[in-house]
């Protein structure tokens, strides 16, 4: 059983729409988003995790992102996200929403990605944690956080 759902499929799909797609990049403590360029994806070579390694670029502004993709080891029906324990999406998305705040632009949306197997009752939370905004189903469902919005089959 895969730990995580892969986005492989969906960066090549962002691509063939022709949308711009940004990954993370970890230095020390901190995350900074990059560009993925789709001639990348063939050249692309993984670290002793297994993570795919970019070269060095210049990171993107937060402000300019319309939609973070998130992985995580769990989620909850909350949009709870058990994440690795470093800290990195939690700290980037307070830096975004204080730059959203500083340029006057709404915050992207924060979007959690998992196999149905990773959706639980309850993942454990702290006060530095963020609830993300929906979540993408391995089986095809988006959840939004929005109770107003149901959990939509999109197969």
């Amino acid at each position: 059983m895969e730990k995580e759902l892969q986005t492989l499929g969906i960066i090549e799909r962002l691509f063939s729409m022709g949308k711009k797609v940004y990954v993370p990049h970890i230095t020390g403590d901190y995350m900074k988003m990059v560009p993925l360029y789709s001639s990348d994806l063939q050249h692309l070579k993984r670290d002793k995790l297994g993570i795919p390694v970019l070269p060095t670029r210049e990171a993107v502004q937060p402000h300019i992102l319309d939609l973070i993709i998130v992985p995580g080891l769990g989620f909850d029906i909350d949009c709870g996200r058990l994440g690795y324990g470093k800290g990195y999406y939690d700290r980037y998305f307070s830096l975004i929403l204080e730059e959203c705040q500083n340029w006057g632009k709404r915050k992207p949306a924060f979007v959690g990605v998992g196999l149905l197997e990773q959706i639980v009752d309850e993942v454990p939370m702290e006060a530095t944690d963020w609830r993300l905004d929906g979540l993408i189903i391995g089986d095809g469902r988006l959840h939004s956080r929005d109770p107003l919005a149901p959990i939509t089959d999109t197969r």
